[in-house]
């Protein structure tokens, strides 16, 4: 069964899609990653077969270049603006059903303002970006690898629990963490906001983290790198994307409550220091 949901325009970001696909069948399987131009048999109806498609899924992945907002029918109206068009059927679909949906932005393109779509569509304005560039393009492949294990099974748990069913497995969950919080590595996955408006994405893989910097102005990724937990200490290393020779270590604390961490960085060319607080989001 598919996992994966790649939705795209082919007058926008067929190869793209095409490349990203590859990439997951690679890693999950092809039968976990679907794809209509290539698993659509033909004669088949195609609104039925994406229908079964999302249903199945757990992340719907919507690919976004340049041409995405604007590509235009026959008469000049815009896709997205049409009830009917397969793109914004996708989206909609999966936001009115809570799957798990991640933009996914493709040749330096930004994130669509909410006044930019559809009102049906203006949540996914609000949802996390992940960029994919050509020049980095087999990193941040391995970056939305993580965010897509991370995120497995999501639906399903999902769509077999109440809310109080929810509640009370959050509970159980957070017992059972303070339980063994001695003995394994605390869970410092996430996204986590600085005081001066930028965001780390942080994956976790036992006691090895990645993380990646969005600047606040810009929205995208300004410093990425590693850390390595030892108890409740974050060892971080970063560099600059966008210019060599800066490089960054330091120490972070995990505070007890888990939601926050304190400490700072040195920038290695010139010994200068810069303090650091994390305020951890809630997760939904």
């Amino acid at each position: 069964m598919a996992s994966v949901f790649i939705s795209y325009r082919r007058d926008d970001s067929a190869g793209e899609a095409g490349r990203l696909a590859d990439a997951l069948e690679a890693r999950f399987g092809k039968e976990r990653v679907f794809r209509d131009v290539e698993d659509i048999p033909a004669g088949e109806d195609f609104a039925r077969a994406i229908d079964r498609a999302l249903a199945k899924a757990d992340t719907l992945l919507v690919v976004i270049g340049r041409e995405w907002l604007e590509v235009r029918n026959a008469a000049g109206q815009r896709r997205l603006e049409d009830a009917q068009d397969f793109v914004r059927l996708e989206v909609e679909s999966a936001l009115a059903h809570e799957l798990r949906v991640l933009p996914v932005l493709v040749r330096g393109t930004p994130m669509p303002a909410a006044d930019e779509l559809p009102e049906s569509l203006r949540p996914l304005a609000r949802i996390q970006a992940h960029e994919l560039s050509d020049s980095r393009w087999d990193y941040d492949v391995r970056q939305l690898v993580g965010l897509l294990e991370q995120g497995r099974g999501w639906q399903t748990a999902l769509r077999k629990h109440r809310r109080i069913e929810l509640a009370a497995a959050v509970v159980v969950a957070l017992i059972a963490g303070f339980l063994v919080w001695s003995t394994r590595p605390p869970d410092v996955s996430g996204v986590w906001h600085l005081a001066n408006g930028n965001v780390w994405a942080v994956t976790q893989e036992d006691d090895r983290l990645t993380i990646e910097e969005t600047h606040r102005e810009s929205r995208e990724v300004w410093r990425k790198g590693v850390a390595t937990l030892r108890g409740k200490v974050l060892d971080v290393e970063l560099d600059l994307v966008f210019q060599r020779d800066y490089h960054y270590t330091g120490e972070l604390q995990v505070a007890g409550n888990g939601a926050t961490l304190t400490g700072a960085i040195t920038l290695q060319r010139d010994g200068r220091k810069e303090p650091m607080t994390l305020t951890r989001q809630a997760r939904q």
